[in-house]
């Protein structure tokens, strides 16, 4: 029931740009995700600053991101056979001085990590580190971050030594790019 009712909500807000807590998308990803999660055991563990932060961004977009990164964390982790998986989700600020640029939301796991000479390859179209992946998800991933103003990066210290995927995004995704959706006023 809260998987429908979360993702009828972003489809109402696809394509819009609004005010979202950051709290609250963290809470989406992860109510698409506990099944999944509470299935397989994982340890989930959630870093955040304790004041309410918010921005601006396309909630479907970014939903939709942090939904595939902590689903391919899972993966990994089931995959590589974890006896103890865990997935950690963080958020950082980013300032500029003494004004927040934006926010840096971690995806972390330690499941089988990525070969030093795949790193650079996870985002590119049909690339898939996954035995019946189709190279799809990081890709669009990446994509949306772009669009969202923001950026998506991966590190690992190799095979067997899980991996970090990072999502950067601006405090607002409005600014600099005219193709984007106005932002509406509430």
């Amino acid at each position: 029931k809260n998987v429908v009712a979360t993702q009828q909500s972003m489809a109402k807000s696809k394509g819009v740009i609004q005010e979202i807590d950051v709290a609250d998308l963290i809470g989406d990803t992860v109510s698409v995700m506990k099944g999944d999660i509470a299935r397989h055991h994982i340890e989930l563990s959630i870093v955040a600053p304790t004041q309410d932060l918010a921005l601006s961004t396309d909630r479907h977009k970014a939903t939709m991101i942090l939904v595939n990164l902590v689903k391919n964390a899972k993966d990994s982790v089931v995959d590589a056979g974890v006896e103890v998986p865990k997935i950690k989700i963080s958020v950082e600020q980013r300032m500029e001085g003494d004004t927040l640029a934006g926010l840096s939301i971690s995806v972390q796991d330690n499941g089988g990590g990525i070969a030093s000479d795949r790193v650079d390859q996870i985002f590119k179209h049909g690339h898939s580190t996954k035995e019946y992946g189709h190279g799809v998800g990081l890709h669009s991933s990446a994509n949306a971050a772009t669009q969202l103003g923001g950026s998506l990066t991966a590190q690992s210290e190799g095979e067997g030594q899980g991996a970090t995927f990072v999502l950067r995004l601006p405090i607002d995704s409005t600014l600099g790019d005219a193709s984007r959706p106005q932002k509406l006023e509430p």
